[in-house]
Formats: C-alpha cells, structure tokens, sequence
C-alpha cells in the first residue's frame, strides 16, 4: 500500500508517467494481497484483551494514515483548487481503505476475549462499517470528479454531490441498526430473566413441599413447571437470534454477530442450566445482567 501511495504522489507532482504510476500501484496491490494471510493470522490469534486493544490501536492509525491524503483533497476541493490528479490519488487510497477496513475489522474482532468487551465491540463495529462504506461511495465520487471534472463540470459535481448525500446517509444506517439491536435486546433478555425467575421461584416451592405435591396434584404442579420452562426456552431462543445477529451489515457475509459464536453457545449453556436446575441460575444471570447494562446505554425505541 504504501508502494501504490507512492506512485500516486509521483505522478501527482509530476515526477513520473501514468504508467509508471500505474505499474507502482498494482505492484503495491499485489505485494499488499499476497502480505494477507500473514496479517490476518497475526490479527486472528488473540489471547489477551491487552493485544487485541493493542492491534486496535495500530490498526486505527493505519487507517488514519490511508485516510490523510483523502481528506487533505476534500479540502483542496472545498478551497476550489483540487484537479484531476488530485481526485485520481484521493480514488486510488479510498478504494484500498474500503477493501481493508472491513477485512481487519473481522479479523480483528470476530473472536473477542469475553462478552465483558461487547461495550467495545458495540461502539468499534459501527464505527469501521460508517468508514469502510463513506470510503467505498466517496472513491466513486473521487472517480466521476477525476474523470469528468474538465470535460463535463456541472453534470460531474452533481454526480458528486448526489454520491456524497448517500455517503452520508451510509455512515448514519450501523448506528441506527445497533440502536435497533441493542433496543430489541434490551427488551428480550428482560423478559428472559423474568421468565427464568418465574421459573425458579415455581422449582423453588415444588421442591420445598414434594409431600403436598404428591398427595394434591402432582400432574398439575408437573404442568406448571413444565410450562414455566417451555416460556423460558421461548424467551432464550429470541434473546439468541439477536446475539447471533450481526451489528454493523444486515450482510452475514461481511457482518459480525453482536456476540461472538464461542460466547453465544457459553451463554446458552448456562442459561439451559439455570432453566433446568434452579441453583445454577447465578452465571447465567450474571451474564444477562451484564449484556443488559450494556445495551441499556443505546436503547433507542424510535431507532
């Protein structure tokens, strides 16, 4: 990347040809791509929240980094001074930002250490999917601006105006997709832990009096209970559908889950425990309560 960056910047300050520039560019693509499954191991294999938080923090100056030449034209262009060599530059960083931003986001966040940095993973993952998509749509705007800005002015800014509304409009769509979630959430494991209280407190009385249940109605004490679980089971599977939801893209493909699956089917086992047996309600608790703190701060019921 810093290859093709350079290529840009010598030809935008006239040192070398177009295809020189373009030789430099693809070079640095193809060093880039084939340098992938290295940086991806070395992001995928986190041990301790310190490294991942560490990798977090590399990662974000990188993607300064690739950002800066962007910026420094959005303001020439808002000076009026920006040209064709200067878009065709900006197009070139923007395109790579938006190819990698969502690949290191996750590598770097899809096997979080603990559900305890779900607040993290809350605020990061919409962050990097608002970058990567304003990156993607304003690298065709840069396009349209570099290739038609001389020959057909008006039509191209218009293009460029119309392009950077919907940039805008894609940076704002994971924040209110994680309010919806996080909302939804909210709700649902609410309802879980009553269900699962409601629960407890019937095992509860059913094993503190077997003689009475025995002797006036066994079946329907059986029943009671039978049905408290079905209704926690049911509050469960809905809270684990908004867990294995993803947070940033309704696309599963490039999206992440609002937990991780390792979490996930941790809870889950604790949760059938603590609906099972009435002591082991703790863990399972502790973890809700936990989740639910965090979504409590971006509840938002007109998301």
């Amino acid at each position: 990347m810093a290859i093709s960056n350079y290529g840009n910047t010598q030809y935008e300050y006239g040192y070398t040809d177009e295809r020189t520039t373009w030789a430099l560019f693809f070079g640095g693509l193809i060093v880039a791509f084939s340098c992938l499954p290295a940086v991806k191991k070395f992001l995928e294999e986190v041990t301790k929240s310190e490294q991942r938080n560490e990798r977090i923090v590399w990662f974000t100056a990188f993607q300064t980094w690739l950002l800066l030449g962007p910026i420094y034209v959005a303001c020439k262009a808002l000076l009026g001074t920006a040209d064709q060599t200067s878009y065709q530059s900006a197009t070139y960083s923007l395109v790579i930002a938006s190819i990698t931003v969502p690949l290191f986001t996750r590598w770097i966040a899809k096997t979080a250490p603990d559900f305890r940095q779900l607040k993290l993973r809350l605020k990061w993952l919409p962050v990097q999917r608002a970058v990567a998509n304003v990156a993607g749509i304003s690298a065709v705007a840069a396009f349209i601006a570099a290739r038609f800005s001389n020959s057909y002015p008006a039509p191209a800014l218009s293009a460029a105006l119309t392009l950077l509304v919907a940039a805008a409009v894609a940076a704002h769509k994971p924040f209110a997709r994680t309010r919806k979630l996080c909302t939804q959430s909210h709700l649902d494991i609410q309802n879980l832990i009553r269900d699962m209280e409601d629960l407890s407190e019937s095992q509860t009385q059913n094993r503190e009096r077997p003689g009475r249940v025995w002797r006036t109605g066994s079946p329907r004490k059986s029943s009671e209970v039978a049905v408290k679980q079905m209704a926690a089971l049911r509050s469960w599977d809905i809270v684990k559908l908004n867990l294995c939801t993803s947070v940033d893209s309704g696309y599963r493909i490039i999206g992440l889950h609002f937990l991780p699956q390792d979490e996930v089917a941790a809870l889950e086992a604790k949760v059938l425990a603590a609906i099972a047996e009435p002591d082991a309600t703790g863990p399972a608790r502790r973890d809700l309560q936990a989740i639910l703190a965090v979504c409590a701060a971006r509840v938002d019921v007109l998301a």
